[in-house]
């Protein structure tokens, strides 16, 4: 099994790397490697990401980039705006049902 060390741009996470078939070959191999607090990221081919496995615990930290700093609106930027009270709450199922 090859593991090569990988960074991934968006939020500039250092992770493992596999290709799909070592996951199929060494599922225990790479479930001691997340429980170790690595985290993992899944290739389908070269350059082709198929998934990231990631120990719990760091699923369930906040993640520091969702702020409630401004966000921009894309190309509605400086034509649209929204607000969200910060009362405001709703389930993933009724958010998904809407």
């Amino acid at each position: 099994m090859q593991i090569k060390k990988s960074a991934i741009q968006q939020n500039e996470t250092t992770m493992k790397e596999i290709q799909y078939n070592d996951l199929v070959e060494n599922p225990l191999k790479i479930l001691e490697l997340i429980r170790s607090g690595e985290k993992i990221l899944i290739k389908k081919n070269k350059s082709q990401n198929l998934a990231v496995i990631l120990p719990f615990n760091v699923y369930q930290e906040p993640d520091i980039n969702r702020s409630s700093t401004k966000r921009p609106l894309g190309i509605l930027k400086d034509k649209a705006s929204y607000k969200i009270n910060k009362d405001f709450k709703i389930t993933d199922g009724e958010f998904l049902a809407s």
